[in-house]
């Protein structure tokens, strides 16, 4: 109850409390029991800068006292400070008005710590309140997407649903109703420094990538600045070290901190220090080096996740607009070696459909999407067909395809409505559903002897295994050698093909990931048709391809888990 933690708090301030007061003049460490918030008074008579901090809303405030004080003493070397720790922003214009009547405090910013309640209350309130701030600092944590106007913009066509009628009894939608392609341009009214530990279990480093490519790349906000702090976890802002000590949802989740836990104080208190000299002062040069070398640790995940996999939430993208190199590549990977004297031109592309899109099927009854290859002497030009799946439907709930509800569930609208956007999960598209031609018919067009056997083999396992080396080979060398010590290895296994070797089956059976004690396996669905096969699907090899993006996220955090958490 909230009587019983404010007791708890008071119980745990007794002895550092000299006198119980509510009074922000006492210099003493002290807590306002009726705010629960925990105020750490200035070392200086100089008018201070003020803080607060709102954290999680299952960590006591007194659980930040120890690196508030670190930051504190940090922050001493260019300005007085006095911080103020809080589980939430009420009645924070009371304390706001306090701190600026007796302690002269005319220049505030906010920290807030990680996505569950911080990050989220004190962006939304600096969003409506700008000039409450000179500055919002995300410490694990992130500006969420809904300050890209695009997506709610996406997200209000989701009231407009397929309609039945005697014409189209299985629902009909007109065509770009549910589109959601965009800038992903972000706008939002203060400068930011966004905080992200490298080990961080609960507040993933790759959803971080995704606000620096949206904020910087994107959006160009020089303003605002990233940091990695390497080996840090998410407990040990709060100085806990053991999973028995954490929240549960933290000690799920977190993985074990690489370095000491003043010492990642430190390290944060330095990126804090280098901000607010940025703000205050004008003062750049040390702030411009930390977030530089942010940008060269995010280099190899932007690589994986905007250029090979082609991810729609870092990218704007949707699922009828964009392209991945990986799915364009793709046939080029299942056709090798080509027949003597045959070469590929220098452009293999690739578009984003709906894999479902067929003229019969609801509710678009939009064209069909195939793979295509075309020869100019004896250079091979190819197309491909794919679709980033973040979430799984059925067979079943789509009626094989017939239910025009469940087909469009896939929908970049359904999944930002369906999906939190906190971090925790993958970023990463499950797998990228890909309708590329037959090596036969790439033979086939080539004009020479082009028998079935062409595809034999486990061909999107080949294709899959080349993933997870591309991001072995890509990903930041530190990262890789945790991982080979201490990471679960993915193990590429054999194609399936669909109990029914048909479109429907291939397109809603999913690619299977299954983790034991030693290894991740990873079985792909695929299907062949041969040329002289029924002419609906002749010449095509469908294959579900791991997406580079998701092993870059398996080796930086969740392969990690097993053998590395908290």
């Amino acid at each position: 109850s909230t009587w019983g933690s404010r007791m708890l708090l008071l119980a745990l301030f007794a002895q550092a409390i000299a006198v119980p007061t509510t009074s922000l003049t006492d210099k003493s460490l002290h807590l306002n029991v009726e705010k629960s918030e925990l105020i750490i008074p200035p070392l200086s008579a100089d008018p201070p800068v003020g803080f607060v901090l709102v954290g999680r809303a299952d960590v006591a405030v007194d659980r930040y006292q120890g690196f508030t004080q670190s930051l504190q003493h940090e922050l001493s070397q260019n300005v007085s400070a006095i911080i103020v720790i809080r589980p939430d922003l009420d009645e924070i214009d009371v304390t706001l008005s306090e701190l600026e009547e007796k302690y002269n405090v005319t220049d505030i910013f906010f920290i807030a710590h990680s996505m569950t309640d911080g990050g989220i209350i004190c962006q939304d309130y600096l969003k409506q309140f700008p000039s409450k701030a000179r500055g919002l600092i995300l410490l694990e944590s992130f500006l969420q997407r809904k300050h890209r106007p695009d997506v709610p913009e996406c997200l209000s066509k989701i009231s407009v649903q397929p309609v039945r009628s005697l014409h189209y009894p299985l629902g009909f939608l007109a065509d770009h109703t549910h589109d959601c392609n965009g800038t992903n341009v972000v706008q939002y009214p203060v400068p930011v420094l966004t905080i992200a530990g490298e080990l961080d279990g609960v507040v993933r480093v790759t959803r971080v990538a995704e606000a620096f490519y949206t904020q910087r790349v994107l959006s160009n906000r020089t303003f605002d600045y990233f940091a990695v702090i390497r080996g840090l976890n998410h407990a040990s802002v709060f100085n806990v070290t053991t999973a028995s000590q954490a929240p549960p949802l933290v000690a799920s989740r977190d993985l074990r901190a690489e370095k000491s836990v003043s010492s990642l104080w430190a390290d944060i208190g330095q990126t804090i220090r280098a901000f607010v000299v940025s703000q205050l002062f004008h003062e750049t040069a040390d702030i411009s080096r930390i977030h530089e070398e942010a940008a060269d640790f995010f280099d190899p995940i932007l690589e994986a996740f905007v250029v090979q996999e082609g991810n729609w939430f870092f990218t704007g993208y949707d699922d009828e607009h964009g392209s991945s190199l990986w799915a364009a590549n793709a046939q080029r990977r299942l056709s090798e070696p080509l027949p003597p004297n045959f070469v590929w031109d220098n452009n293999p592309t690739n578009e984003f459909r709906l894999t479902c899109d067929e003229d019969k099927i609801p509710p678009y009854y939009r064209q069909k999407h195939r793979a295509a290859v075309e020869r100019n002497g004896n250079v091979l030009s190819t197309s491909t067909i794919a679709q980033l799946r973040f979430i799984e439907v059925s067979v079943v709930e789509t009626a094989a395809g017939l239910n025009g509800w469940a087909n469009i569930k896939e929908e970049k609208l359904n999944i930002l409505n369906t999906l939190l956007d906190d971090g925790s999960d993958y970023v990463s598209a499950i797998e990228i559903a890909t309708k590329m031609a037959s090596r036969q018919m790439v033979f086939n067009v080539s004009g020479v002897d082009s028998p079935a056997s062409l595809d034999d083999g486990n061909k999107c396992q080949k294709i899959n295994q080349l993933s997870y080396q591309w991001a072995l080979n890509h990903s930041a060398s530190s990262s890789v050698n945790r991982f080979s010590t201490v990471g679960v290895p993915m193990s590429l296994q054999p194609d399936k093909t669909p109990t029914i070797p048909a479109g429907p089956f291939w397109i809603w059976s999913y690619l299977e990931y299954s983790q034991n004690a030693n290894q991740l396996n990873v079985t792909s669905y695929g299907t062949f048709f041969s040329t002289d096969s029924n002419p609906y699907g002749a010449g095509t090899h469908y294959c579900k391809l791991l997406s580079p993006a998701r092993v870059v996220e398996w080796i930086y955090v969740d392969g990690l888990r097993a053998h590395h958490a908290l």
